[in-house]
């Protein structure tokens, strides 16, 4: 962990801590209270509390996972989803302590689109106002979308993969195409993705349906970008 200097705009180092094999990202629970780190080399989420004075980390806990390449926190806190392998994982999260306990393992499907070849599920993302979660493939050009349950977190698939790619092109494949980034806008109508593709790349935009949070791919609002990587809204 490290500390920021808002003067000097520079970082000191506070302390290291062990977390794992192959740390391969870190979340920060919305009370700020834990970290959870995902280990993809000896498959593993180490959980550490935070120290709320000096920001030094001290190991809570583990959690086994099946060598899980991400992790993202629901907003409400309670739930934690690992996403890799194949798989999403869903862990609810004790507030208390920052312990997870393994309830749910969902294995997405492409019953609709039977010729993409994509591997795992990964980077999930949440809509600002409905029970809604999405989540990207890698590789490929495909979109998976969840419902929440609102109790539980749980995720429910609702559709079998959004392509950014033209109709078209549907039935074989995703032609060369890979997703990146991803982000819904803050008013939740509408999100982004950025795409590689044979053509060069672009920002592909989905309308979203105000009840059931369905992607829609829009052409319309969809623009040229070459080889983008990531994408992110400002302000409202």
């Amino acid at each position: 962990s490290y500390g920021y200097n808002p003067l000097s705009f520079t970082f000191n180092l506070i302390s290291t801590v062990n977390s794992g094999k192959i740390p391969t990202i870190i979340r920060i629970s919305p009370d700020g209270k834990y970290a959870y780190v995902s280990s993809s080399g000896d498959g593993q989420i180490s959980i550490f509390s935070i120290n709320a004075q000096t920001g030094t980390l001290v190991q809570a806990g583990t959690s086994a996972i099946p060598s899980d390449n991400w992790i993202d926190i629901h907003p409400s806190g309670k739930t934690v989803y690992s996403t890799g392998s194949g798989q999403i994982n869903t862990f609810s999260r004790n507030s208390s302590n920052g312990l997870l306990t393994k309830i749910d393992s969902l294995n997405p499907q492409f019953v609709d689109y039977p010729n993409n070849t994509m591997e795992s599920p990964m980077k999930l993302y949440f809509h600002p106002s409905l029970n809604v979660a999405y989540a990207l493939a890698s590789p490929g050009c495909i979109i998976f979308q969840f419902k929440v349950d609102p109790a539980t977190g749980k995720l429910t698939q609702f559709s079998s993969g959004q392509p950014t790619i033209t109709p078209v092109d549907r039935n074989i494949g995703c032609a060369g195409a890979s997703i990146s980034d991803f982000v819904v806008d803050p008013l939740g109508k509408f999100a982004y993705a950025t795409e590689y593709n044979s053509a060069g790349g672009q920002v592909a935009a989905f309308t979203i349906d105000p009840a059931s949070g369905a992607l829609t791919f829009s052409p319309t609002l969809s623009f040229a970008v070459p080889n983008p990587t990531s994408i992110l809204i400002l302000g409202k």
